[in-house]
């Protein structure tokens, strides 16, 4: 991939999307192994297929789509790494221990958006592109989501969640 052009996106712009695919991994993994083989496994798609990346779609989109459907391909969880370290990198206030509990019990499609509107800031639009449903649903996951952190978690927002 040298260099990049219009048409084909730079390594590094590829690169500089690690943190976001690190951070939507999590809404599929829980083990920082698993998660790190998710994010292995859509970065090795996207290279291998770069011929399917259109660029009015936007490089994070595309992406962040790729790892949305490798999600649904059944996996083996790691149970720790071999040196015993299977920590689990949650947040460590009170308020983010709570965030955190809340939106692991909810179902996929409202931790998908828990994460690409509250964790990785993207736009409605953006995330209706990726979760492959309309504005509207997104809006309402959104509330739902909402709904559910007012109603377990004391005094939080969904848009309080850090990365």
């Amino acid at each position: 991939m040298p260099g990049g052009s219009d048409l084909t996106p730079s390594a590094d712009e590829i690169v500089a999307l690690i943190p976001a695919l690190r951070a939507f991994a999590r809404t599929f993994r829980k083990i920082p192994d698993d998660i790190d083989g998710l994010v292995e496994t859509t970065l090795r798609f996207a290279i291998a297929n770069l011929d399917e990346f259109s660029p009015g779609l936007g490089m994070r989109t595309w992406l962040l789509s790729v790892m949305r459907e490798a999600a649904k391909v059944p996996y083996s969880p790691t149970r720790a790494r071999a040196d015993g370290d299977g920590a689990d990198p949650r947040p460590s206030s009170e308020a983010e221990r709570q965030i955190s509990a809340v939106i692991d019990e909810l179902a996929t499609p409202l931790r998908e958006v828990a994460m690409l509107v509250g964790v990785l800031s993207l736009p409605y639009e953006e995330a209706a592109v990726i979760c492959e449903c309309s504005v509207r649903t997104v809006q309402e996951r959104v509330a739902e989501v909402e709904r559910a952190l007012s109603e377990k978690a004391t005094g939080v927002s969904l848009y309080e969640v850090e990365e």
